[in-house]
């Protein structure tokens, strides 16, 4: 009698049923990490199984032993890109959180991406942008003024100033 035991792909998972990453200062310069999501795979102790890859939903297509699913390093907004082997996402473009405070994005991670074998899972990511005391700014205004007016307690101009935070 012989038996023979053949590996199966599990699917790699998330440690948690979604992620919240807070306090994003709407000011931070590109490339400021956001947060990581981590994902572990039952399947470490393989080489054929174990490399996981983490992707937004995006624009490019992929079949899986899960369904097919779309794909992408950078977010479906482009304010976000993910390190597709560390999970780590980053700003790709800048925030402003008088234009939008809250993102929210699914996140893929699979193994064995390029084959009908893989196993992909799905998290959902938030992303909360902080407000920053922008300073307001004093509009142009340019008048002219008779030496010697004909009333010279007359309100000649008035400035006015905007706040972005309003």
């Amino acid at each position: 009698l012989n038996v023979s035991i053949f590996d199966q792909n599990e699917r790699p998972s998330f440690g948690q049923t979604s992620y919240v990453f807070s306090g994003i200062a709407e000011n931070v310069g590109l490339g400021t990490i956001v947060g990581t999501v981590v994902a572990t795979d039952p399947d470490s102790y393989s080489a054929t199984f174990s490399k996981k890859q983490y992707y937004f939903a995006g624009i490019y297509a992929r079949a899986s032993a899960d369904g097919a699913f779309n794909v992408s390093s950078v977010s479906s907004d482009g304010k976000f890109i993910i390190d597709v082997n560390t999970g780590q996402i980053t700003i790709r473009e800048s925030l402003n959180y008088e234009a939008q405070n809250q993102y929210t994005q699914t996140v893929y991670v699979t193994d064995n991406l390029n084959n009908a074998t893989a196993r992909m899972q799905s998290v959902a990511v938030q992303i909360n942008v902080a407000d920053v005391n922008e300073a307001p700014t004093l509009n142009a205004l340019s008048i002219g003024i008779n030496e010697q007016p004909a009333n010279p307690t007359a309100i000649v101009g008035t400035f006015s100033a905007s706040d972005p935070d309003t």
